[in-house]
This record gives structure tokens, sequence and C-alpha cells, in this order.
């Protein structure tokens, strides 16, 4: 249950862990994942694969809304999930051509459980369109199985690099439903 994890109200990964202490622990309580966000990765999906264990062992489901430049291997994946499904197909088939075959093993199973996830449909990708310029919002909600919600706004996107302490310099802004107010904000 999110009430139960130690979430704090801002993260900047010049300090935090964002990975470790706000994203995985909310992925984990979380029954439900929505997000918009600018550049999508499926990256984000494995660094943070226990956390998306979790929620899919609460039965749950994400849903993302994505700016429209996906590299060519994410972009085969939701197209594979979304072809066995049947829908949408020609929505994103424009978005790129088909890959060559992936040599490496774990990330040709990656991409594969990606599509799987689109495929039974506990995942869905919107890819968001705008005539100029790009979608750059970077907003995300988790929902518990008890109704309880936490939101958090910034500069992450839905990648590895936005998650990795290492890489990009990144800050949110995360809101706890339960609280009626919230200091500072």
């Amino acid at each position: 249950m999110l009430r139960k994890q130690n979430l704090k109200l801002a993260y900047n990964s010049d300090e935090d862990d964002i990975l470790r202490d706000f994203y995985i622990p909310a992925l984990s309580a979380a029954a439900n994942y929505w997000r918009l966000t600018a550049y999508f990765s499926a990256s984000s999906f494995f660094v943070a694969s226990a956390g998306f264990t979790k929620l899919l062992q609460n039965d749950g489901h994400v849903r993302l809304i994505v700016g429209t430049e996906l590299a060519d291997v994410d972009y085969q994946a939701i197209h594979d999930g979304y072809k066995a499904r049947e829908t949408i197909e020609g929505l994103i088939i424009n978005f790129g051509d088909q890959i060559s075959e992936i040599s490496n093993d774990l990330f040709h199973k990656r991409m594969d459980a990606l599509s799987k996830l689109i495929e039974s449909g506990r995942l869905e990708i919107k890819i968001a369109y705008r005539k100029a310029g790009i979608f750059h919002d970077k907003i995300g909600i988790f929902w518990d199985q008890n109704g309880d919600a936490v939101s958090f706004i910034g500069s992450t996107n839905e990648s590895s690099a936005a998650y990795s302490k290492t890489r990009n310099s990144e800050s949110i802004d995360a809101f706890k439903s339960w609280e009626d107010v919230q200091s500072g904000y």
C-alpha cells in the first residue's frame, strides 16, 4: 500500500536515488500506474523491474502517453504487442521501420516481454502527436488497491537515464492523496 511507503514530497538526483527511493517503492505498492512523458524507453521498465514485477503481481496495469520520438527497438516491441492484440496497428505503423534481428538474447527477451504485456492488456502505450513541436509533459500517478494515490511531476522522462543517479540531473515533486495539506506546496 502506498501509505506504508516512506515517500518524500521532493526528490533531487543530486541528493536522492529517485529510482530506489521513489519509483520502485511506489510501483511495488501500486495497482495502476499512469504516465505522461515526452520520452519513453523500455529500459525504464528493466531498471525498475522489481517494482514492475510487484505491480503486475498486484494485478496492475500501466498506461503511458509518450512523445512521438521512440527508439526503433521500443517502437518494434510496442508495435508487436498491439499487432498481436489487433488494435491501433494503423496508428503506429508509420513511426518506424522493422528493426533487424536482435542478437542479444536477454535484450530480445525483454522486448518480447514488453510486447506480451501490451498483448495481454496490462500495458497500454499511446503516442501523443503534435502538429508542431513535441509533447513534453512529465507527470505520473500511482494508485493502490485501497484507492490511495501518489502523483508526481518533474523533469524525469520514462527512461533508464532519467532514473539513473549517475546519468541525468533530475527532480520530482510528489503529492499524496491522503495528506490534506502538504507544506511548501
